[in-house]
């Protein structure tokens, strides 16, 4: 029963597990896609003959670079928050294991300690069909019963 608890956390785990890492996969190229597009637009800004010319020149550009910024800024949040979450159920799923393995390594010892007193049990059955017997004559030799019992010990 513990096992199988054990086991059903240690699935969901791994799919929690695999969710995150495609989430991060997913922000990682969000964030380079954000990269290029920000690269694109300051090399646009940069045009050659923006220092000739009498006008501001794209405006609407910088606006575009900043809210890129601004966007790339919250991916990179995004992506030290779901790093930091695979590193906690990893984390997770490897004591999960290891308190398997020593729910396994208890249970054969039980298991041992179980046959062992299976064994002791079955050895102490023929002393109890002789002590039926010492208790037989414990009413009419109380002497005898005492060497029997001694005789048993």
């Amino acid at each position: 029963m513990i096992f199988e608890f054990l086991n059903t956390y240690d699935k969901e785990l791994e799919e929690q597990l695999l969710q995150k890492k495609k989430e991060l996969e997913e922000i990682e190229v969000k964030i380079h896609e954000t990269e290029k597009m920000l690269k694109l637009i300051q090399e646009e800004n940069q045009g050659i003959f923006s220092d000739f010319t009498p006008r501001p020149v794209a405006e609407k550009n910088s606006d575009k670079i900043q809210e890129l910024t601004i966007t790339l800024g919250e991916y990179l949040e995004k992506k030290t928050l779901c790093e930091d979450q695979i590193i906690f159920l990893e984390g997770r799923r490897k004591e999960l294991r290891l308190a398997k393995n020593e729910l396994e390594s208890l249970e054969e010892s039980f298991s041992e300690e179980v046959n062992v007193s299976r064994e002791t049990s079955c050895s102490i059955s023929v002393p109890k069909d002789k002590l039926h017997l010492v208790l037989s004559f414990l009413p009419q030799d109380p002497i005898r019963a005492k060497i029997e019992l001694e005789s048993l010990v």
